[in-house]
């Protein structure tokens, strides 16, 4: 690895204690302990970007989501095994089969004891209790192994088990091992986050104007935190809350912030048939972009509730295809918090704008889809922030 502070090459030997060779100065993180990719310079170069070089300020869980090193999907798998009942013919063979080894054992531990007696030596009654201890612990239960592999394909039903696993996705590392790092390793190197970066946790909201032009609704905490410590809901003169009961009861439109998931998408929909008076406009990441995987963190949680009732309210009230619909009703999901900063900040400001437009000509309930990303050319913060 190469060293923070001198930017010599640092051989494992050469980084003992966490400390440079050659400036004798700490660093923090070491690949070899904490993982691929977590060192020094990697996370100072990415909170960098996505600070936009001090710009921004942006949330732990941010820059997490953008300095991960792997998203690793599985997709379900089914397996099947068959097994042969043929308990009644096992017993047929086994049981003779064993009769004649145990009387085989008797004899011999018979004779065994009666040269112990004879001979009077620990060692002989040693040799026959291990003697008996060999036939009851290896012969016995190789005699039922090996009547069970020759004629357990006599008679009886075969009956196959079906096995099924749900797909997987995570983000390598996870945030509870990214956020210890943070914690403490960093934070004691020096002595505080990277610039920039600050920990959502216990973040309080700002004040919201008496009469906004707009609402602003974030349904994720670390995004709800960058928007409001960024100034964004000021600059807009919108209110920012967090929760669909805070939203007034007037025609205010309403910009939704939240993950491309299957309860964000339904509760939006759910907001749109309650008021169709009202301007409701999305921002959420891209669900055709997430489902090709292109730049976006694709996660899996088992929904509580399953069925095909979950694919039609999808297509009924969010407008889905039938694609779209299974692929959220099936679990998969993506955070909002995984968008670059400098991309949802402006994505958010431009969706306020077009509600201010569409509210001022009275239209009917607008849904602004799932904003676009960017071309790959464009993306530089978001490819080199995910991979590194």
């Amino acid at each position: 690895m190469i060293c923070p502070h001198c930017r010599a090459g640092l051989r494992r030997k050469d980084r003992t204690g966490k400390v440079c060779a050659h400036c004798r100065r700490r660093f923090a993180l070491d690949p070899v302990e904490h993982g691929r990719g977590m060192n020094d310079l990697r996370i100072e170069r990415v909170a960098r970007r996505l600070t936009g070089g001090g710009r921004l300020r942006v949330t732990l869980t941010q820059l997490w989501y953008l300095a991960r090193t792997e998203n690793p999907v599985t997709p379900a798998t089914t397996g099947s095994r068959t097994t042969v009942e043929r308990s009644w013919v096992r017993w047929l063979v086994i049981v003779p089969v064993l009769a004649v080894v145990f009387g085989v054992a008797a004899a011999s531990v018979a004779g065994a004891v009666a040269l112990a007696v004879a001979v009077n030596h620990g060692l002989v009654w040693f040799l026959a209790l291990g003697f008996i201890l060999f036939v009851v612990f290896a012969v016995c239960p190789g005699v039922y192994r090996w009547a069970t592999e020759t004629f357990g394909d006599l008679g009886g039903e075969r009956t196959t088990h079906t096995t099924q696993r749900p797909p997987t996705a995570g983000v390598v590392p996870s945030y509870a091992a990214f956020r210890a790092l943070m914690a403490g390793p960093w934070t004691q190197t020096y002595g505080g986050l990277p610039a920039g970066i600050m920990d959502e946790n216990g973040y309080v909201v700002g004040a919201r104007p008496a009469e906004p032009g707009a609402v602003l609704l974030s349904l994720d905490p670390a995004v709800t935190a960058f928007l409001d410590a960024n100034g964004v809901p000021a600059r807009l003169g919108v209110a920012l809350v967090t929760t669909a009961e805070e939203l007034p009861q007037d025609d205010v439109p309403v910009v939704a912030v939240h993950d491309t998931g299957l309860w964000s998408v339904l509760l939006t929909a759910e907001l749109r048939a309650a008021r169709p008076e009202r301007v409701i406009v999305d921002v959420a990441p891209p669900l055709r972009e997430v489902m090709r995987e292109r730049h976006t963190v694709r996660l899996y949680a088992r929904p509580a509730e399953a069925g095909p009732n979950l694919v039609t309210r999808l297509r009924e009230e969010a407008g889905l295809t039938l694609t779209e619909a299974e692929w959220l009703a099936a679990g998969w999901w993506s955070p909002v918090a995984a968008v670059p900063p400098a991309l949802l900040e402006k994505v958010v400001e431009r969706a306020v704008e077009r509600a201010l437009e569409l509210a001022r000509v009275r239209g009917s309930a607008a849904s602004v889809g799932f904003f676009s990303w960017p071309e790959p050319s464009g993306t530089s913060a978001a490819r080199d922030g995910s991979t590194g």
